[in-house]
Order: C-alpha cells, then sequence, then structure tokens
C-alpha cells in the first residue's frame, strides 16, 4: 500500500480515464458516469491497464517492471508522455525494463537525461531550458539508465550489445530508416514532379 497519485494522474491523462473493477469485470472509466467494458476500450488503454492496475495498488519504489513496447498503439504525443512517465517511476526507485521501436520514445529519454546532465554543471542554464521548452520540471541521471541493442546475427542467434550513453541512448538504426525513407520519398515526389511538367 500507498501509491503515488502523480504517476496515477500521469497514466490517466495518457489513457484519457482510469480503469475501475466492479463485480469482478473491468472497466475503463471516462467520467465519473461513463465507463465502458475494458474490451471495448481502445488498444492503447488495454496495453496500459495493467501498469494503471498497478499504480492503483502499490508503490513503484523497489518494484521490478518488464514493460514491452510502452509505446504500443499510443500516438507520438502519448509516446513522449509515456516515456515521461518511465523517467518519474525510476527516479521514485522503480526498475524499469524497456523494450522499444519508437524514436519518440528514446529522443524524450535523451532529453531527460540531457536535462540533467545540464542541471549537473548549471542549475540556472537547467531552469532557463525548462522556461523555454516548457518542459516540467524532472530529469534523469544517466547513471539511471543502460540501454542495450538486440541485432540479429547471421546465424539467426541474437547478439546483445551494451550502448554508450555519451550522446544519451543512440538510435542509429532509427536514423538509417528514416534517411533511407526520406531518400525513397523525395525520389518518388522528384519523378511525379517531373512528369507532371511533361
Amino acid at each position: 500500500k500507498g501509491t503515488d497519485s502523480n504517476l496515477q494522474q500521469m497514466i490517466r491523462r495518457i489513457n484519457g480515464g482510469g480503469i475501475i473493477i466492479e463485480n469482478q469485470n473491468l472497466y475503463f472509466q471516462l467520467s465519473v458516469n461513463n465507463s465502458l467494458p475494458i474490451a471495448a476500450a481502445a488498444s492503447s488503454v488495454k496495453e496500459l491497464a495493467p501498469m494503471a492496475m498497478l499504480l492503483d495498488k502499490y508503490p513503484v519504489e523497489g518494484l521490478s517492471i518488464l514493460f514491452e513496447e510502452p509505446e504500443a498503439h499510443l500516438h507520438p504525443s502519448k509516446q513522449i508522455a509515456i516515456a515521461d512517465f518511465i523517467v518519474q517511476a525510476v527516479n521514485k526507485g522503480a526498475h524499469m525494463q524497456i523494450t522499444t521501436h519508437s524514436d519518440y520514445f528514446i529522443r524524450r529519454i535523451n532529453d531527460r537525461i540531457n536535462l540533467g546532465r545540464i542541471k549537473k554543471i548549471n542549475n540556472d542554464v537547467y531552469h532557463q531550458v525548462l522556461g523555454k521548452t516548457l518542459l516540467e520540471d524532472f530529469s534523469i541521471d544517466e547513471s539511471l539508465v543502460g540501454a542495450y541493442l538486440l541485432k540479429k546475427k547471421d546465424d539467426e542467434m541474437v547478439e546483445v550489445i551494451k550502448q554508450g550513453l555519451e550522446e544519451g541512448i543512440p538510435y542509429d538504426t532509427f536514423h538509417e530508416v528514416l534517411r533511407n525513407d526520406f531518400d525513397i520519398s523525395l525520389e518518388i515526389s522528384r519523378t511525379l514532379k517531373n512528369l507532371d511538367h511533361d
């Protein structure tokens, strides 16, 4: 017992409502008088329901939580919000193991790591950055973060490669995909534009 209302509120904001149990059935509660069975809720709500229920019963301090693809079925703005939630949970003593394919998620974690670095160097500059970016006043110490890349080898085995955090969690593989995709889109657009002018 002894839950954290700030973390509970963060999950409720991300979901747009809360999870309630009535007669041993789960419901997604949008407002005091408006709820629906969890099975009828959006995929994102169902994905985050176990975390919401965990937070209603236990404080996160000392818990070890495996959260596979917390960004699943979430709009990019909510992927960023779930990254902030995870940073807050870790700052409160949770041990989180995360798998992700989201560059939005990783970028936000990196922003919070870099804010922590700025804060260590110059607290006044840290607060200036918060004022300019309108971010909430929290960061994460890089010593609380570890990053690993899972890479499939030629023999179909998976290699676990520890990543350095010099510039935050690396996401070079995301950049490579984005660059390639951008180049393809640019070539298609140029070709279409040239055809329209012919």
